[in-house]
């Protein structure tokens, strides 16, 4: 049975209330899923933090709002598909994607290795696989797909049209990253 999904994110982020609609436009039971204080961008803050933290052993801290997002090379990106859609991405210098590989895997990486790239990916995957975990009800009505690595500087990011978009931009060990939710409506 295919579905249409109408998602409806309130702009302070603290309830999201989705109609499902069945392949002959019926609605289905509403669901909805109440967030904590602060909305998606407290949520994904926390699970990135609890993610670097946990994996890595890794401080993270915020990044000063002068901080720039032009210097990006790496961005891993997973898709939410289910009751919820969307995409979550990671972007950051090559040298913050070397650096986080390292961490995780235990011995020095360099950025154009293959490791970077699939670490870069897992992370991101994780930090996806927790936020939908802390929301009551959402784990399972939402599927993640297997992560996507975009390199290089000369690219730009776009979401559809309609889709509500939240970022958090933290900082670990001196180094940048900045982490985006776009929801689709």
């Amino acid at each position: 049975m295919s579905s249409n999904t109408d998602q409806e994110v309130n702009e302070r982020g603290a309830r999201l209330v989705l109609t499902v609609r069945t392949s002959d436009g019926a609605p289905r039971p509403k669901r909805s899923w109440t967030l904590p204080e602060g909305g998606w961008e407290e949520l994904l803050r926390i699970a990135a933090s609890e993610i670097l933290e946990f994996m890595l052993g890794v401080q993270v801290g915020e990044l000063p709002e002068s901080a720039s997002c032009n210097s990006t090379e790496m961005t891993a990106m997973v898709g939410l598909a289910g009751e919820l859609s969307g995409v979550l991405s990671l972007r950051c210098p090559a040298a913050a994607a070397a650096t986080l590989a390292s961490k995780m895997l235990g011995t020095d990486i360099a950025p154009t290795d293959a490791y970077t790239r699939d670490a870069l990916g897992e992370i991101s995957n994780v930090i996806a696989g927790t936020l939908k975990a802390k929301v009551p009800g959402l784990d399972d009505a939402c599927l993640l797909s297997t992560p996507t690595i975009v390199c290089g500087g000369d690219y730009h990011l776009f979401s559809i049209s309609n889709s509500t978009s939240v970022s958090v931009a933290l900082q670990f060990e001196g180094q940048p990253l900045w982490i985006t939710l776009d929801l689709h409506r």
